[in-house]
């Protein structure tokens, strides 16, 4: 038995030792350098978003819980502590980080894919004597398509949908639809103070320490096209396009030492902030849950 426990704390131990790889940074990569200084204030500018975003979530607590119709105020209360807790663990984290890749590719994209889709659909129909323009009903549902696509695997990492879709029947249609909000801004609003903020500001911290390399690296990229200038054979045009290069290096060059700034002196007063935020949204959830409690007393009397 003694043989049996050792063998499992080793095990243990050398699986709680073992370090997950670290990923290189790429700050000596030409094409990672030429984005940094977008990158840079990219981060910065989420961090101040995500905050503001925060504020504006907690602030309506109170009117979502208004908004209920006689609720059995119990699976209330169940909801908001699941999406609380749901916020901060790593399913929803990793959600989240799946939501915000979809978000920004179809952000950039969506003209691109919603013209090729309207175009291939007004083409179609038009091959089959249809004459009507259905092209844009057809990209504007599959935004649509995607966007309750995003939301359905988003609310799967949020337990409260677990007791609301449970007691759905009992709640009534309207309430469901309330509490199906309020989950999503308790969770959503629990994982920025609890986990997207903090990560965001490590991000921050590992661009900021790449000032150097990358200035470096852009460095390179000007000596590297003016040797590719001396190269015999190099064409007007080669020499030209090569120009165009170095301008842009040189600019970005310029960039990198502004947003590195920028954000260097936004971290001096991130650590309060989130710490802020932390404490700010503790309180609006312990408002919110003293309002449903004050509201189940009510109703309990009555």
């Amino acid at each position: 038995m003694l043989r049996h426990v050792a063998l499992v704390t080793s095990l243990l131990a050398v699986a709680c030792g073992a370090s997950r790889p670290t990923p290189v940074s790429s700050a000596s990569q030409p094409g990672y350098a030429m984005k940094y200084a977008d990158a840079v204030a990219g981060t910065t500018k989420t961090i101040g978003e995500r905050q503001t975003d925060a504020k504006q979530i907690t602030s309506g607590f109170g009117a979502r819980v208004d908004e209920l119709k006689k609720p059995d105020w119990a699976r209330v209360e169940t909801v908001v502590e699941r999406a609380d807790e749901s916020g901060r663990s790593a399913g929803y984290g990793e959600a989240r980080a799946e939501w915000g890749a979809v978000h920004r590719f179809w952000t950039e994209e969506r003209e691109t894919i919603g013209g090729k889709v309207a175009g291939g659909v007004d083409y179609t129909a038009k091959e089959k004597g249809c004459n009507a323009e259905l092209g844009g009903a057809a990209a504007y549902a599959l935004k649509d398509a995607v966007d309750k696509q995003q939301e359905k695997r988003l609310r799967a990492k949020n337990e409260a949908f677990v007791v609301i879709e449970r007691y759905a029947t009992v709640l009534g249609k309207e309430n469901t639809k309330v509490l199906e909000k309020l989950a999503d801004d308790v969770a959503r609003a629990s994982w920025i103070v609890n986990v997207d903020l903090p990560e965001e500001r490590e991000r921050l911290k590992a661009r900021v320490a790449e000032k150097s390399s990358v200035g470096k690296t852009l460095d390179g990229i000007v000596e590297d096209e003016k040797a590719f200038q001396a190269e015999p054979g190099r064409t007007d045009a080669d020499k030209k396009a090569s120009e165009e290069r170095i301008a842009a290096a040189t600019k970005q060059r310029a960039e990198v030492d502004k947003a590195a700034a920028q954000a260097d002196e936004a971290l001096q007063r991130l650590d309060a902030q989130i710490e802020d935020a932390k404490k700010d949204y503790a309180a609006a959830l312990e408002a919110l849950k003293a309002k449903i409690a004050e509201k189940k007393k009510t109703a309990d009397k009555s």
